[in-house]
């Protein structure tokens, strides 16, 4: 299991926007609050703070993602045929060099994602280039990106369910009034961890900073598929029990945020 905490994005931009979904909708916590391209592909700028080496994105339509790494302030178009000068400074330094990965998403309907890369120790940007099907037009609804957190995947006999948010009224006549909304995904989990290193990261430096504030996470680092990446918060915070010399439980309900 994964989790992205602190999140550290500094500012997002974007190479386009339909004026009534900004690419400042990307920062505010809620993935049903979109930004939204002008056409079926466009390029986002994520600026993030030192320290980091993974970001998370939802709600998004893109069939595939295409990811550049690089210092900040440094646009690069990619091409495999260009021989770097490795007397360029900020190509040699290794926390400099630029990565560049493409990630499929045609396989899911949750619009998430998740990626991981060397953790940089200065500041640099996330080139995210997105795609959608031909006849939509490109959008997403949150980008995170930060330090990510490993723990133990969560032990079996874990629990996932669905909330509806709908609004269903019975009528004098015995019919039923409809209002569909959002339906949501929880989740029930416990873990064992270490006492003296994961149980305290996890209850501490994590779970109590974060109180109710939504995070990304990835439940299942076994299973590699995105419907494991999603974006929650603690229904309720976690609780642990020290049953053992050096290990301890930790028992906790995750709820989708919209």
């Amino acid at each position: 299991m994964k989790i992205i905490y602190p999140d550290k994005v500094t500012a997002i931009t974007a190479t386009e926007a339909n004026a009534a979904y900004p690419a400042s909708n990307l920062q505010d916590e809620h993935p049903n609050k979109v930004w939204r391209a002008l056409t079926r592909d466009a390029k986002v700028t994520v600026q993030v703070g030192a320290g980091s080496n993974a970001v998370a994105v939802f709600a998004t339509n893109a069939t595939s993602v295409s990811m550049l790494v690089s210092e900040s302030g440094r646009s690069i178009e990619w091409d495999t045929d260009i021989e770097w000068d490795t007397d360029i400074e900020w190509y040699t330094n290794t926390e400099l060099v630029p990565t560049y990965e493409v990630y499929d998403l045609s396989s899911t309907n949750e619009g998430a994602f998740w990626a991981e890369y060397t953790t940089y120790d200065i500041p640099h940007q996330l080139e995210l280039t997105f795609e959608a099907a031909v006849g939509d037009i490109v959008e997403a609804g949150v980008i995170t990106a930060g330090t990510s957190n490993s723990f133990s995947d969560p032990k079996y006999g874990m629990q996932e369910g669905l909330i509806d948010y709908s609004v269903i009224k019975k009528l004098a006549n015995d019919a039923f009034y409809i209002k569909d909304q959002d339906v949501v995904r929880t989740f029930a989990c416990t873990l064992m961890l270490d006492r003296d290193t994961d149980f305290y990261v996890f209850m501490l430096d994590i779970a109590k900073m974060l109180g109710a504030n939504p995070f990304a996470i990835r439940v299942s680092t076994n299973k590699t598929n995105w419907e494991w990446v999603v974006y929650v918060r603690f229904n309720g915070l976690p609780r642990g029990t020290h049953d053992c010399i050096d290990n301890s439980g930790v028992a906790f309900n995750l709820l989708e945020v919209l």
